[in-house]
């Protein structure tokens, strides 16, 4: 019998529960005597024989046998295929398989918090710091952090779970949460509670679910008046399912199945499957957003990728990258393909084309699939929206420095950047980047691609813009629909501009306070000082109040460097236009409504100067786009001029001669004034 095709390998495209030709369902339960596999090489698995005496061709009488309940669930059980991927492969619906995976839906902060909750309280923060530092590295950056929030906040010991430093502290302990363990043996839980939180986020018993599956799979075909399935089917379900060639040659020896005619292994056979449905995806021009491509078809081409963080990004789902161990990921990959499909509705049998084109841009199909798949670039954004999971792969993959330039961006939003080294999908620089942006994204879930396009055109990162936009125009229409960003990273946005325009200072303070020992300025090697001195200072609350203290008054970024003491000059108070408070109204910021420390004039058409905060000024720019946030015209952030130095003078003055204005009446001093 010859069967060369590569479009007959197990009836490659059929439905996953389809039978295929000539099946008779005849039981038999012999032990084979010859032609075991040598002990050496061949896999635990039990000893009972699951077919006839001879070796037979796939497509036989003797390949109909219909295998013994009991051996087949501890075959399947031994070969370790995924439960839900056994699913896929035997038509189960999304649904039901997703009800076994719910374990995937794991947060670094609720286990961080849980841990906390369980810890023999109360604890001296300086005596947990130090237990951290005896871990990897990452645990002694958090211990850095740690040392640096509580010295901040003035907190030595966690007295109680309530409060405020509580929150503050599960942030910074979530890069920990991957080894629960270890992290709850360094805050004192008990073993007994340690272990019962284990069992809590362990996933189900595999041996259960399935023996479940093989049950309900001869229920089905019961009631449908089916026969079980015989070897060669359960031999097609296994290589859908995405069992190593290997494991698939000892199954074929146990079950004497030879391997077809025009294969030269069973790994060649599994291949041919995956060659035939890649055929099949692209003549049937399955990239097309109408189109519809059968789940079990996805999976064949996936499965030796599903484990890669991409894969699940790609599918819509951000998964917290700390908690999950490789093999684990396979299973979360397994998820997302799940969710997406189940969401697609009709029972979650398809996903879409457009996906598939996505994960193929992703690089989450085999490299020999990928030239065959010439997949048009999604069309450039019109307006701004929230970042989804499916953008991070695109600022990543095909990125010059692609883990640099994602440090950078978590410097630049205040979340900053950790050593990702450890991390099993960080040992590329590729992985390292996506780890760093999946932390951005669940550090800043309001995060859109209005706020990224300005900073990526603020700070000359057209590689970035481009990727994410298809177009190195910063000035496009892509102002932020509505989310204002996090204030912290607002700010670390104006202070990444402050930084990068006084290299002296920043020069000057990192020699003074030593940053080059901080590990947040190591972790960014390849870049500018500045942005080092960033990043730690992101990190370490301390290290940013110092570097505030450095300066005399907040102004704006550019200009401080050189800035004295304030003198405090009288004014002509009558000519002053006041507010319904009594305030002078071009000393108060027209969009903060408060005191400027740094204003900045716009001079009007009219002849007049309107006076703005220059911090709210450049957050107004960059949050809702290049225009007067008055009279609606033309204004780039690189159009707003110094600080006004002599009109802050003015202010200052004012306020000194005016504490009644001042809240609860405390007098103001101007900072660096000393008065006689």
């Amino acid at each position: 019998m010859q069967n060369t095709s590569p479009s007959a390998v197990c009836g490659a495209l059929t439905s996953p529960g389809a039978l295929p030709p000539a099946t008779v369902s005849r039981p038999g339960r012999q032990v084979a005597e010859g032609n075991r596999q040598p002990a050496a090489i061949r896999p635990p698995l039990p000893d009972r024989a699951l077919a006839g005496r001879r070796v037979h061709p796939l497509h036989t009488a003797a390949a109909d046998t219909v295998p013994d309940r009991q051996a087949l669930c501890e075959l399947l059980y031994e070969l370790a295929p995924a439960p839900a991927a056994l699913g896929i492969a035997l038509g189960v619906p999304p649904r039901r398989l997703l009800a076994a995976l719910s374990w995937c839906d794991r947060n670094s902060f609720q286990q961080v918090g849980a841990l906390l909750r369980a810890a023999r309280l109360p604890i001296p923060v300086h005596e947990l710091a130090g237990r951290l530092d005896r871990g990897c590295v990452r645990a002694t950056q958090v211990a850095t952090q740690l040392r640096s929030l509580a010295q901040d906040r003035k907190v030595y010991w966690l007295y109680s779970r309530d409060q405020l430093f509580f929150d503050e502290l599960v942030s910074v302990l979530a890069p920990l949460a991957g080894d629960p363990g270890w992290l709850g043996a360094a805050l004192g839980v008990p073993p007994a509670r340690l272990a019962q939180l284990r069992v809590q986020a362990a996933p189900p018993d595999r041996r259960l679910a399935i023996r479940t599956m093989v049950d309900e799979d001869i229920l089905q075909r019961r009631r449908s008046s089916l026969p079980a399935r015989s070897c060669r089917q359960w031999l097609d379900v296994l290589v859908r399912a995405g069992v190593a060639g290997e494991a698939l040659a000892w199954v074929a020896q146990r079950w004497q199945l030879e391997v077809p005619p025009g294969y030269g292994s069973w790994h060649g056979y599994r291949q041919a499957l995956a060659d035939t449905v890649a055929d099949a995806l692209m003549a049937g021009g399955q990239q097309a957003q109408e189109t519809r491509v059968p789940l079990w078809q996805a999976w064949v081409v996936l499965r030796d990728h599903i484990e890669q963080p991409g894969c699940a990004l790609a599918l819509g789902q951000a998964p917290d990258p700390e908690l999950f161990t490789p093999q684990e990921w396979h299973q979360v990959g397994l998820c997302a393909l799940l969710t997406h499909a189940q969401s697609l509705g009709e029972e979650g049998q398809h996903i879409s084309g457009s996906t598939l084109a996505r994960l193929v841009r992703s690089r989450c199909v085999p490299l020999r699939f990928r030239g065959r798949w010439q997949c048009q670039p999604p069309a450039a954004p019109t307006a701004s929206r929230r970042l989804h999971p499916s953008d991070l792969p695109c600022l990543v993959f095909g990125v010059a420095e692609a883990g640099r330039q994602a440090l950078e961006m978590a410097a630049l939003l205040g979340v900053g950047g950790l050593d990702n080294s450890r991390q099993w999908f960080g040992s590329s620089a590729e992985g390292r980047a996506l780890l760093t942006w999946l932390r951005i994204s669940r550090r800043l879930p309001g995060l859109e691609t209005g706020h990224l396009v300005r900073l990526f055109g603020l700070f000359d990162k057209r590689p970035l813009l481009e990727k994410l936009t298809g177009t190195s125009d910063a000035h496009q229409p892509l102002a932020p629909a509505g989310s204002l960003l996090a204030d912290r990273a607002m700010a670390f946005s104006h202070l990444a501009q402050e930084l990068s325009g006084q290299p002296a200072r920043v020069q000057q303070f990192i020699s003074s306070h030593q940053v080059e020992q901080h590990a947040g300025y190591r972790v960014l090697a390849c870049s500018e000082p500045w942005w080092r001195l960033l990043n730690a200072m992101a990190l370490d609350p301390l290290l940013l109040k110092a570097w505030h203290r450095s300066g005399d008054d907040g102004g704006p970024p550019q200009h401080r460097a050189n800035a004295g003491p304030v003198p405090v000059v009288a004014v002509d108070e009558e000519t002053l236009e006041k507010t319904p408070a009594g305030c002078p109204r071009d000393y108060i910021c027209p969009i903060s409504l408060e005191y400027m420390t740094d204003p900045v004039g716009i001079a009007e058409d009219n002849g007049r100067t309107n006076y703005f905060s220059g911090r709210q000024l450049m957050r107004a720019l960059t949050e809702l786009g290049p225009v007067h946030p008055l009279t609606r015209r033309p204004l780039l952030p690189q159009d707003v001029p110094a600080v006004d130095q002599a009109h802050l003078v003015r202010i200052n003055g004012w306020r000194v001669r005016h504490p009644e204005l001042e809240e609860e009446g405390t007098a103001f001093v101007p900072p660096g004034y000393q008065g006689t």
